[in-house]
């Protein structure tokens, strides 16, 4: 609920086009810092300010810290250098946190990249391929006796197409 406040309230105050709008703030290197500007010009307040800064600080932590352990607990099952040596450790942090670091400080705009491609996996993943296995366990009268989804194969039918739609949409506008 305070996120979607949060969007409302961000597309309530800030113009669709022109030097202040979203667009203009997607296309520069600098989304986040921007929006907080953004903000305080529209509305020419900085406890508005505040709280856009806060807001976006914290979710670039929140998200950077449960990447940094999922991203640290792959190296550590891939390359088998375990984090109980100090040597292993900081072998895994370099690799968890300098290495992007760098990428952030010599490409800015590959965070939103990157994002880009995390949404097509995520509609993949998330969307497609449920919908698919249901699809399959119901062809071969696999059935789950604790619990099945309703509406049957047409409504799994229009939520394929609606994924495949916002599949080809995420490619298009890559």
């Amino acid at each position: 609920m305070i996120y979607l406040s949060w969007v409302f309230a961000v597309h309530a105050a800030l113009p669709s086009s022109g030097p202040l709008s979203l667009i203009a703030m997607q296309e520069s290197g600098n989304a986040s810092t921007q929006l907080a500007a953004s903000l305080v010009a529209v509305t020419r307040s900085h406890v508005i300010h505040f709280l856009a800064y806060l807001f976006t600080s914290i979710c670039v932590l929140t998200s950077f810290l449960g990447v940094g352990l999922i991203v640290s607990d792959f190296l550590e099952d891939g390359t088998k250098i375990t984090k109980k040596t100090s040597k292993g450790l900081c072998i895994n942090a370099g690799l968890t946190f300098a290495l992007p670091m760098l990428v952030a400080m010599f490409y800015p705009k590959a965070f939103m990249v990157a994002l880009s491609y995390a949404g097509i996996c995520c509609v993949i993943l998330l969307a497609l391929f449920p919908m698919l296995m249901a699809y399959m366990m119901r062809r071969k009268n696999i059935t789950i006796k604790t619990y099945k989804v309703g509406g049957g194969n047409g409504l799994l039918g229009i939520a394929f197409f609606a994924a495949s739609v916002a599949l080809v949409l995420s490619i298009v506008f890559l």
